[in-house]
């Protein structure tokens, strides 16, 4: 009889940890921490996207035969999530969101509305923990189809997509692609070398402006010091080669070039 009720008494202990085992993978099942998402839109003046869930989820049931039939649906479109960008310290690096960009999405572990339309410190709003509801995206997650090419392995680099344009931070310095406007003043302590044209509304310098070819000037220019060069063209005469016709003595003609 003692040995009849240990018997009994282990495969009640079986049946309770498989019920125990369900029942954790169930709610593990429902439990949202972090899933790709593709953006369908953004709103920049609230900073928030609407987001697609990457993944289609399994719907298991059984038919009228009794056996079992699965079927993939389309998670739930997820609407207003805030978007994480980088920031800190009165400084923050932002940047274009359109639709079909890749993104993680991170599930919180409590409701943070609260927080989020007032800021500070907030009451839970609600019991539920790792819902759907609570997440908030990051962009910036690429899949095979879209691995960014051409990826600078020295240095720090901001750039398109296809690397035209480009702002390349290393130990060797600042490396600009694309054209470059500035809105404000420019100081510089060390030397300026342009292959190209430079266009500016006003250039103020306080030292030694130095060129190794022409300078042009389309409108007025004011020198307060002396202005020493090997030629200049000054209404379109060339100053080292410009002459006078004169009548005065010693000998009616041209005069010499400068000297």
């Amino acid at each position: 009889m003692v040995a009849k009720k240990a018997k009994n008494a282990g495969m009640n202990i079986s049946s309770l940890g498989k019920a125990v085992e369900f029942i954790c993978k169930s709610l593990l099942a429902e439990t949202e921490v972090m899933e790709i998402g593709i953006i369908e839109s953004y709103d920049p003046e609230t900073n928030t996207a609407t987001v697609k869930v990457a993944t289609k989820q399994k719907l298991s049931y059984s038919n009228p035969q009794g056996g079992m039939m699965e079927e993939y649906i389309d998670s739930p479109i997820l609407p207003k999530v805030p978007v994480v960008f980088p920031q800190g310290g009165g400084m923050i690096l932002t940047f274009p969101i359109t639709q079909g960009d890749e993104c993680i999405l991170h599930y919180a572990n409590r409701p943070f509305w609260g927080w989020f339309q007032k800021g500070g410190v907030q009451n839970r709003s609600h019991s539920r923990m790792h819902h759907y509801q609570d997440a908030v995206v990051f962009v910036g997650v690429n899949s095979k189809p879209n691995t960014i090419q051409n990826i600078a392995v020295e240095g720090a680099e901001l750039r398109n997509i296809d690397a035209t344009i480009k702002l390349n931070v290393s130990d060797n310095g600042i490396a600009a692609t694309g054209d470059l406007s500035v809105e404000g003043d420019i100081t510089v302590t060390g030397n300026i070398t342009s292959d190209s044209d430079i266009q500016a509304v006003n250039i103020t310098a306080t030292g030694d402006l130095t060129t190794d070819g022409e300078l042009s000037v389309g409108s007025d220019a004011t020198i307060s010091g002396e202005l020493t060069a090997s030629d200049a063209v000054l209404g379109g005469i060339r100053f080292s080669t410009h002459t006078h016709n004169t009548t005065a003595a010693p000998a009616n003609g041209p005069t010499t070039p400068p000297i």
